[in-house]
């Protein structure tokens, strides 16, 4: 599961509370959407297909929560939903990984394609998003990134 304690969130003692939250669909479709999170999504439809890659935890809840949370917020389907651990499958010169997870992002790099890391809590300890510079400044890399992507992809047609 989820490893808040080994991040520094929260006391071990709270460690098995959030396993057994993550474990369950409501925590999943209850999770509040980023309010910038739209021109986001219609940034990287513009430059190409947009597939929602999510790391599925030990729960059939889980996934059920996530796909319900990504229909209802951004009309996702099977078609555009992948459920791996291993998202670096997925990588090639034409596509981009935007991702909380160090790991993936290097895997997916290493694999060939390219990636953002996403500042969370858990990841990075000198960035806050919820500053509206630092938040601007976080979309302005992810923005740029894609249109690397896009020259790249031009680049192989």
């Amino acid at each position: 599961m989820w490893d808040t304690v080994g991040h520094g969130l929260l006391p071990s003692q709270n460690q098995a509370k959030i396993d057994a939250a993550m474990a369950t669909r409501e925590f999943w479709v209850g999770l509040v959407r980023y309010p910038w999170a739209d021109e986001l999504f219609q940034t990287c439809q513009r430059r190409g297909e947009v597939i929602f890659c999510t790391q599925p935890f030990d729960s059939p809840e889980c996934l059920a929560g996530k796909y319900e949370w990504l229909s209802n917020h951004f009309g996702a389907t099977m078609d555009n939903i992948v459920f791996t651990r291993k998202k670096w499958r997925l990588a090639n010169p034409r596509s981009l990984l935007i991702d909380d997870n160090k790991e993936n992002c290097n895997q997916f790099q290493y694999a060939g394609g390219h990636s953002i890391l996403f500042s969370q809590p858990w990841n990075t300890a000198d960035l806050i998003l919820s500053d509206p510079d630092t938040r601007q400044n976080v979309l302005n890399q992810i923005y740029d990134s894609v249109e690397n992507v896009e020259r790249i992809t031009k680049w192989f047609e």
